[in-house]
């Protein structure tokens, strides 16, 4: 197995930093004018997908490549099952409580007595004092932390709405945000994952079951649970579990035939189409739908994911490195970081960034512009990483 560092699969790392890169660079896209329609989102009421539908749910295949090995350094370093569901909970609510924030931070109010930039940048600031990785020797961490969640409660108690409702009672969830639903899919399928390693079957069982509940919203079945159905989170949102979850299987797979390249990748690739030619001759029936999260779109994403990966497997196989990767290299070991440096970055600097002559923002330079932030986000990120400013849960 190609690793990067001691336990990390290189492939794993390509793939997900090659992923945050067009994450960054999709997230961008607004800023721009006259580009081609397949690049960017799909509207709610549209049957179809563009190229930025596909990198959210590539990046939950990505996050459940990486739990079998997650858990099993846990497990092989001692801690126990008690010590690693405590890893488990801890990060599921750190990601919950970022994405909730997040969220919120989309309806505050421009006019607030303070302004939304400032309240984004401490905001951010106030993630990195709770989640920051701490030098070794660095003193007072423990009031740092502190001092952390102070300012998120401070920032909760002083939130306005566009409405003028404020306070803690005016934040609500309209929706997890990108981190809450990447919260959900690793919280399910870190704990099938970690019940059940020792059973491909339960785990291949619990993957078509997270289709199935899918499938089940498609029809309502749900609202036969009455008073009951707003609490089954699970029932209707399970997509972004059923993502991870092929990411889970798809790591299982590899770690079982690895020395059987030939029965993996033919195998994953049989896996593959079967998803992709189901998403397609079922698009008649649920359509292809991101915002509503339809079965048709969970498959041919499943799919291309599952491609994705093989293809980076076989391209990074018997390496230790690869070149053009080491310039993107910090979006898979800051990944968290990388994806939190532009919200700085628009808070401070929008109504310049905005403003930028037309044709900077325009067609094919617009987009060259839009590939070029992201690469600066990272390497940004690399600066930070290096100074020990880094995000960890």
């Amino acid at each position: 197995m190609a690793t990067t560092t001691v336990n990390r699969f290189l492939a794993i790392d390509v793939l997900r930093a090659t992923t945050m890169f067009f994450m960054i660079f999709v997230n961008d896209i607004w800023t721009l004018s006259n580009i081609p329609s397949w690049i960017g989102h799909v509207a709610a009421d549209v049957d179809g997908m563009g190229f930025s539908d596909i990198i959210f749910p590539l990046f939950l295949y990505i996050v459940g490549l990486s739990i079998p090995y997650a858990i099993a350094n846990k497990i092989a370093k001692g801690s126990s099952t008690y010590a690693v569901l405590k890893h488990i909970a801890t990060r599921t609510i750190a990601l919950l409580v970022m994405g909730v924030f997040l969220v919120n931070a989309e309806s505050y109010n421009e006019g607030a007595y303070l302004h939304k930039s400032w309240w984004v940048c401490l905001l951010i600031l106030s993630f990195f004092l709770l989640w920051r990785v701490y030098p070794k020797d660095m003193k007072h961490v423990f009031w740092y932390r502190i001092a952390g969640v102070v300012l998120l409660l401070g920032l909760a108690f002083i939130f306005e709405r566009n409405d003028g409702a404020r306070g803690i009672p005016a934040m609500g969830v309209y929706w997890w945000g990108i981190l809450g639903l990447i919260g959900w899919g690793y919280l399910c399928a870190a704990l099938v994952y970690l019940f059940f390693y020792r059973h491909t079957w339960v785990l291949v069982v619990s993957t078509l079951l997270f289709f199935g509940f899918t499938v089940a919203g498609e029809y309502d079945f749900w609202a036969q649970f009455g008073a009951l159905r707003p609490y089954l989170w699970l029932a209707e949102n399970s997509t972004m579990a059923a993502f991870c979850m092929l990411g889970v299987l798809s790591t299982v797979a590899y770690n079982k035939l690895k020395d059987k390249p030939l029965a993996f990748y033919a195998g994953g690739t049989a896996v593959a189409v079967v998803l992709l030619v189901a998403g397609m001759l079922t698009r008649p029936i649920w359509g292809i739908s991101k915002i509503h999260a339809t079965p048709s779109w969970l498959m041919l994403c499943g799919g291309i994911g599952i491609l994705l990966f093989l293809v980076t497997v076989y391209l990074t196989k018997g390496k230790t490195h690869i070149g053009w990767y080491n310039s993107i290299r910090a979006a898979a070991s800051s990944t968290l970081t990388c994806y939190l440096v532009p919200y700085v970055f628009y808070a401070l600097l929008a109504p310049v960034y905005t403003q930028l002559p037309a044709f900077m923002t325009t067609g094919v330079i617009g987009l060259a512009k839009s590939l070029l932030f992201a690469w600066l986000i990272i390497q940004i990120t690399a600066w930070m990483e290096k100074r020990s400013w880094k995000l960890k849960i």
